[in-house]
């Protein structure tokens, strides 16, 4: 089990810019992403654990892997 965080730095300017185009969903999802690497340090290359972790359905993740 991960560290207990229960804060991390958030520069909202930076996020809003980087999230301009995303769907509220798409917002979401990388919210989660971001908080999981700074708890654990890294985020998954695997497509399971992103959808699992974002919680976003596996046909929008897809649109994002390269």
């Amino acid at each position: 089990m991960s560290k207990q965080i229960r804060y991390f730095p958030f520069y909202i300017e930076e996020f809003l810019t980087a999230v301009d185009d995303f769907t509220a969903d798409e917002i979401g999802g990388y919210l989660l992403l971001l908080i999981h690497q700074y708890r654990t340090g890294k985020i998954p290359g695997d497509l399971k654990s992103l959808k699992r972790i974002s919680r976003v359905s596996f046909k929008k993740i897809e649109k994002y892997t390269f």
